[in-house]
């Protein structure tokens, strides 16, 4: 049987979106009939001082690091059938990851002969949608040129890569919704509570902003939820985000006189990506400033406020789901919009469920585009 290894296999770190969208990359591999193999997150090795420049590429040296840091990864690369890189969240950037799975998927193709696929991501070398550092820029360029296939997961991305490396790639959608397709979460007849989760960018700075919002819902007799959970270790992302917000509401109460006031929200650490999905399923609204928090609120039907994140992904999910712009984090008066969008979320009517099923549908019909070359591959 033809194999294809996955390589950052994000289903065990991160949060429960990432699982998500590596559980549904793997299922789309595997139903062609390909045996996955994988390269998890955590074994791949940094190799991002000895790639700063395209030149880079022909020496000895990212080669040498990664035999040392990495022994078995080249002979794993060259036992493969075909290669695919799962990109999600990493091509951003001069960082050292971003660099290693570029070079990953270079030596792969190149050096090795494989075909390589890379999927299931946006691509933003400098973190927005302009490019102005001509030597990071050919660093990505070099790796878009020697795949066999690209598939970019939101419009902005697309058409970035489209202008800034010049490379013809598939425009697709995140895999995050075909596991949501093969699993949904059981429909809820009562929708409760807001919940709230972080983001990648998220400061201690805007904790006293974001606690002056939910205290206002609380005091209106909303139930709040801070939702964090991960297959692994508990995400520093979370973890900041819970201390920051119990330490602004301690501030808060000590300036009213109530110290001994609790906070008015309950925290869910998800134990499993179904709980996590149910969780944002039997809410009312979700605020959030992740990813694929986002597109599992949009997919199960649940009202979503995206606020930003690291790179312009968020407005890449807004422009494909068709909304508008939303509050951004530190922003002037970025509390006030938020409550304002909140509001007028709750008044409004929930998503019709033909509408979400509609959805959902045309965003995995896009997310199968990920695995087109390996579908023409297999005959398919």
């Amino acid at each position: 049987m033809t194999t294809a290894l996955l390589v950052n296999d994000t289903a065990g770190v991160c949060h429960w979106g990432c699982t998500g969208t590596t559980r549904g990359l793997k299922r789309a591999i595997g139903a062609l009939g390909y045996t996955v193999e994988s390269v998890i997150a955590e074994d791949i090795p940094r190799l991002g001082g000895a790639l700063n420049t395209a030149a880079d590429f022909d020496t000895d040296a990212p080669l040498a690091r990664l035999r040392t840091r990495a022994p078995c990864l080249p002979e794993r690369l060259a036992a493969a059938d075909v290669v695919v890189v799962n990109a999600e969240g990493c091509l951003h950037g001069d960082r050292s990851v971003a660099k290693t799975l570029l070079y990953l998927a270079w030596y792969a193709a190149e050096r090795l002969g494989r075909p390589v696929d890379l999927v299931n991501h946006s691509c933003y070398p400098q973190d927005t949608t302009e490019v102005a550092d001509d030597a990071l820029l050919a660093i990505y360029r070099r790796a878009y040129e020697a795949v066999r296939f690209v598939a970019v997961r939101e419009p902005l991305s697309h058409a970035l890569v489209a202008r800034w490396l010049r490379r013809d790639a598939r425009e697709s959608f995140d895999c995050l919704p075909l596991y949501i397709e093969a699993q949904p979460p059981a429909p809820t007849s009562a929708p409760r509570g807001l919940v709230f989760a972080t983001s990648v960018i998220w400061q201690r700075a805007w904790a006293s902003v974001q606690v002056d919002v939910m205290a206002r819902l609380a005091e209106q007799g909303h139930a709040l939820t801070v939702l964090v959970g991960s297959a692994g270790a508990r995400n520093h992302e979370d973890a900041a985000f819970l201390r920051d917000l119990q330490r602004a509401w301690r501030r808060r109460a000590l300036r009213s006189g109530r110290f001994w006031r609790r906070p008015p929200w309950r925290v869910v650490d998800a134990a499993s990506l179904d709980e996590w999905l149910g969780l944002i399923a039997d809410s009312r609204l979700l605020v959030s400033g992740r990813f694929h928090h986002s597109i599992a609120a949009a997919c199960v039907g649940t009202p979503w406020i995206a606020l930003d994140s690291n790179t312009p992904k968020i407005d890449g999910l807004r422009a494909a789901a068709g909304v508008a712009d939303g509050p951004r984090y530190g922003e002037p008066g970025w509390g006030e919009r938020l409550t304002r969008e909140i509001e007028a979320r709750l008044a409004a009517e929930r998503p019709d469920p033909a509408e979400v099923r509609a959805r959902r549908a045309r965003w995995c019909e896009l997310a199968y585009r990920n695995v087109d070359a390996l579908r023409h591959a297999a005959g398919g």
